[in-house]
């Protein structure tokens, strides 16, 4: 988590700073950068795909039990808490609610903001929970 951070600020700040400021060295974040992804995070870059496949299918409807369901229907082999997960990570998903109204429930980052802090985003006015 923290070599992404790293990455994707790079341009803002120096890679010498934040890594001296997250206590990881510099070397390391260099080595980190030049590995090819792993075949678990492959495997949910394509997972999340077929995720949001089968969200848009279902008219946006459908929450993480049943696109387990109809996943697990089409070959895929994974766990529902694992669809979950990915639907939370996406951040995208978005899941109707009563009235047809539009639920998101936003997460702050990792590495900024109240850790319990959760807003929910209904009818395009944020709310506090």
């Amino acid at each position: 988590m923290k070599y992404d951070f790293i990455r994707d600020h790079r341009g803002a700040f120096p890679v010498g700073l934040m890594c001296q400021t997250l206590e990881v060295g510099s070397s390391g974040f260099y080595a980190w950068l030049k590995r090819p992804e792993s075949p678990r995070k492959q495997e949910n870059r394509r997972l999340l795909m077929e995720i949001q496949v089968v969200h848009q299918k279902s008219r946006k409807t459908y929450g993480s039990p049943r696109i387990h369901a109809e996943l697990n229907a089409k070959g895929h082999s994974c766990g529902r808490h694992r669809v979950a997960r990915l639907m939370r990570v996406c951040r995208k998903i978005c899941v109707s609610g009563h009235r047809g109204e539009l639920k998101c429930f936003l997460q702050p980052s990792f590495f900024g903001g109240n850790y319990g802090d959760t807003t929910r985003v209904t009818g395009g006015v944020a709310k506090g929970l």
